[in-house]
C-alpha cells in the first residue's frame, strides 16, 4: 500500500488485504462478497473468522501487550473506501514497527489492529463467528474448522491446520483434525484436495505429513477387499528380492510364493547358487515371470535395489522390495524377531498383498509403505534418534539429489530396508549412475554407511517425487503395537508421576526436560572437578618427577 501510494488506492470502493495463509476457495468469493453486502451493508471492515479474547495468554512470554484479545483474523479482511483512505487507516501502516517474529506480528499487530479500528469509530463484520465461538477460547479455524465450513461457507482453511506440531493437537484434541478435514473438504466439497497435496509436498517433511494425516494403514490380511484376485495389467507388480544367505532360502521362498503369479521376479544376489535356488523354487510355484541377475558383492539388498534390479522399479507399476535377513548383531532372538516384523508387515499373506495393491490404486499420491517402528529391545533406540549416525551420509545425498523439501530428521524410514514403493517414485535414485564402487565392501559397519543413510533418505526422494509416505501393517500386528506402547508409556508416566504427581502430556515433557537439564549441570560440574583436581594431580607428580 505504501508503495503503490494512496492516491493509486482511491480508484478502487474496496480494499482486500489476504495472505498465502489459506487454502481455498472451496466456495465461490463472489458467493461470499454477496452475504456479507446483504448482511452486514453498514459495516466498514469485515473478515472471515475472528478469533476471541483468551486473557492471561501472552503471545510473546511474559509481554501484557501481546496478550490475545478479540479480532479479526488477518488472512482476509476486507475495508470500504471511507475507512482505507481514512488518515487512521494511514497512520496505522506509516508507523507500523517491523516484527522480528511470528509472534510479534500477531501480538503487536494482527491481536490490535481490529480494536484500533473500533475505537477510531468504524464498524467491524465477521462471517463466521457467535456465542459458542467466543467461548472456545481458541482458534476456531484450527478446532472448528469443519463446523465453519458447513455452518458458515467459510470459504478459506488454514494452511497451518495441516503442519501444527502433532504434539500441540494432543494438547488439547485426539489429533484427529488435519485428517477429518482432509476427507471432508474431499467428500463434501468441490475443492480440488490436489492443491492441499502439492503443497504439503513441496513445503512440509515427511514425517509431518504422516504424523497429521495419520497415514498409518492397517491392512486385512485374512480377507480381499481388492475387486479381483488377481491384479490387472494397469497394475503391474514387481518383486525385488536380494538373496545373501544360503539357510534362509526355505523361510523366504514361503514370502515370494505369496504374491500373485503374474508377478515380475527380479532375484539379485552375488552368489550365483543362490540364483540357481530360487528360480528353481519359484519355477516349481508356477511362476514364470522371473529376472535373475547376478551382482558383484558390494551393496548388498541397497545395490540390488538401485543397481542390479534397477529396471523393476520402470517396468513395474508397484515394487516391493525384500532380502533375507539375520541381524546378528542383535544375537538370535532379536534377530529373528526383527526379520519376522520386517516380512510380516510387508508381505504377510495373499490377501495382504492384494490389498495393499489396492491400497496403492486408489491413493495415487501413495508412494512408499514401511513397516512400524519397532520399540522393543534396542530397537526402542530409533524413535527419537532415527538418524543415528547417519547424517553426514544423509546430508551428502540430500544434496547429490538437490533435494527442495524441509530435511526430515525424524525421517519414517524402512528400517531393515523392506518396503512397497510405487515405481514412478523411486526412479529419482534409480535414474542415477549409480556404481558398486559407490558402496561399502565387506564385512559393511553397523551404521553411518551410504547404504544407512541411503535407508532413512527414501522418504523424502519419494516425497521430492511427489508422492506421499505412509507406515503398513496388519490387524493383530496394529493391536500388538497398541498394547506395547501403552504399557510402555504406562512405566514412563509412573516413574514421573511418582515424583511430580499425574499431570499431561506436555507437562510430563518438562519434568523430563527439567531432569535432563538438571543431570548435565551436574555432569559438567563434576567434569570441572575432575578436571582441576587431575591438575593438581598431574602439577604433583611432574614436581616430583623434576625433583628426581
Amino acid at each position: 500500500m505504501l508503495k503503490k501510494g494512496w492516491e493509486f488506492l482511491s480508484s478502487f470502493d474496496e480494499l482486500i488485504l489476504c495472505n498465502c495463509s489459506c487454502y481455498g476457495p472451496l466456495y465461490s468469493f463472489s458467493q461470499l462478497f454477496e452475504k456479507m453486502n446483504k448482511d452486514h451493508a453498514n459495516s466498514d471492515f469485515w473478515g472471515i473468522n475472528r478469533h476471541p479474547e483468551i486473557k492471561g495468554f501472552y503471545l510473546v512470554p511474559y509481554d501484557k501487550e501481546s496478550e490475545v484479545i478479540e479480532h479479526l483474523q488477518s488472512h482476509f479482511l476486507v475495508f470500504k473506501k471511507k475507512l482505507f483512505l481514512s488518515e487512521e487507516f494511514k497512520n496505522w501502516w506509516v508507523n507500523l514497527k517491523p516484527a522480528a517474529s511470528y509472534a510479534e506480528e500477531v501480538g503487536y499487530h494482527e491481536t490490535k489492529f481490529t480494536r484500533y479500528l473500533e475505537n477510531a469509530g468504524f464498524v467491524s463484520a465477521c462471517l463466521a463467528f457467535d456465542d459458542e465461538l467466543r467461548e472456545l477460547k481458541d482458534n476456531a479455524t484450527f478446532y472448528r474448522a469443519i463446523e465453519l465450513i458447513k455452518n458458515y461457507n467459510s470459504p478459506l482453511v488454514k494452511r497451518r491446520v495441516f503442519s501444527h506440531p502433532k504434539i500441540s493437537w494432543l494438547n488439547q484434541t485426539m489429533g484427529y483434525e488435519p485428517r477429518r478435514l482432509l476427507d471432508f473438504i474431499q467428500s463434501d466439497t468441490q475443492y480440488d484436495t490436489e492443491f492441499i497435496w502439492e503443497d504439503l509436498l513441496n513445503s512440509q517433511k515427511p514425517s509431518t505429513i504422516v504424523n497429521n494425516l495419520n497415514l498409518f494403514y492397517i491392512v486385512q490380511d485374512d480377507s480381499v477387499i481388492a475387486k479381483s484376485s488377481e491384479p490387472d495389467s494397469s497394475s503391474s507388480i514387481g518383486v525385488v528380492f536380494f538373496a545373501y544367505y544360503l539357510d534362509e532360502v526355505d523361510n523366504c521362498m514361503g514370502y515370494l510364493k505369496k504374491f500373485p503369479k503374474n508377478s515380475n521376479y527380479y532375484i539379485v544376489s552375488s552368489n550365483p547358487q543362490l540364483l540357481v535356488t530360487y528360480e528353481t523354487q519359484l519355477r516349481r510355484e508356477e511362476r514364470t515371470n522371473i529376472h535373475v541377475i547376478l551382482s558383484e558383492p558390494r551393496g548388498r539388498d541397497v545395490s540390488a535395489y538401485l543397481i542390479g534390479a534397477k529396471d523393476a522399479f520402470q517396468e513395474n507399476d508397484i515394487v516391493c522390495c525384500l532380502h533375507d535377513k539375520k541381524t546378528g548383531q542383535m544375537g538370535p532372538i532379536k534377530g529373528k524377531d526383527f526379520a519376522y516384523h520386517c516380512f510380516e508387515n510387508v508381505c504377510r499373506s495373499e490377501d495382504y498383498i492384494l490389498n495393499v495393491v489396492e491400497l496403492f490404486k486408489k491413493n495415487h499420491r501413495l508412494g512408499l509403505l514401511v513397516p512400524p517402528f519397532i520399540h522393543s529391545a534396542e530397537f526402542y533406540t530409533l524413535t527419537g534418534n532415527e538418524i543415528s549416525t547417519d547424517l553426514k551420509e544423509m546430508e551428502k545425498l540430500y544434496n547429490k539429489f538437490d533435494c527442495s523439501i524441509p530435511f526430515d530428521e525424524a525421517t519414517i524410514a524402512p528400517f531393515g530396508t523392506m518396503f512397497w514403493v510405487r515405481g514412478k517414485a523411486f526412479q529419482k535414485l534409480t535414474q542415477y549412475p549409480w556404481k558398486y564402487s559407490d558402496f561399502p565392501e565387506e564385512p559393511i559397519g553397523y551404521d553411518g554407511t551410504i547404504l544407512h543413510g541411503l535407508e532413512r533418505m527414501y522418504p523424502m526422494l519419494v516425497q521430492q517425487s511427489g508422492y506421499y509416505v505412509g507406515f503398513l501393517t496388519f490387524p493383530s500386528y496394529a493391536a500388538g503395537l497398541y498394547t506395547n506402547l501403552n504399557s510402555m508409556l504406562r512405566n514412563i508416566n509412573t516413574t514421573i508421576f511418582s515424583s511430580f504427581g499425574p499431570s499431561t502430556f506436555s507437562t510430563v515433557l518438562l519434568h523430563i526436560n527439567e531432569l535432563c537439564a538438571f543431570y548435565n549441570s551436574f555432569q559438567r560440574s563434576l567434569a570441572k572437578k575432575v578436571y582441576k583436581k587431575s591438575r593438581r594431580v598431574l602439577s604433583k607428580m611432574k614436581q616430583i618427577f623434576y625433583s628426581k
